[in-house]
């Protein structure tokens, strides 16, 4: 996906976890697919928010929004392998959706 030249380069891992601690699934963003939050614009309110740093905890009910910015990044990825990098993460996203006490965590490097 084409980054802002003045957003840092950044990877990510993406985690299912029931509970604060317990992951179930986990994703390495090995080839860069989920931008740095600070190249997207006003219109991705939720994955702004995510640190690149550190940890950001998404709860269940906040799936009716990351879902439908994770369908958006999918949909502008630059390559076959960034969509389904992000189509991974949709599932993950979908099932946290579908399961109370569950979070998806991003985890900055």
């Amino acid at each position: 996906m084409a980054s802002d030249s003045s957003a840092p380069d950044v990877r990510f891992s993406v985690e299912l976890r029931r509970g604060v601690q317990e992951a179930i699934e986990s994703l390495s963003d090995v080839g860069g697919a989920l931008p740095s939050p600070v190249s997207l614009d006003e219109t991705f309110p939720l994955m702004r928010l995510v640190d690149p740093y550190g940890m950001t905890y998404f709860s269940t009910r906040q799936m009716l929004g990351v879902v439908p910015e994770l369908l958006r990044l999918r949909d502008r990825a630059g390559s076959r392998e960034e969509r389904a990098f992000l189509e991974s993460v949709i599932q993950l996203a979908r099932q946290c959706s579908a399961h109370p006490h569950s979070y998806l965590v991003f985890i900055g490097d």
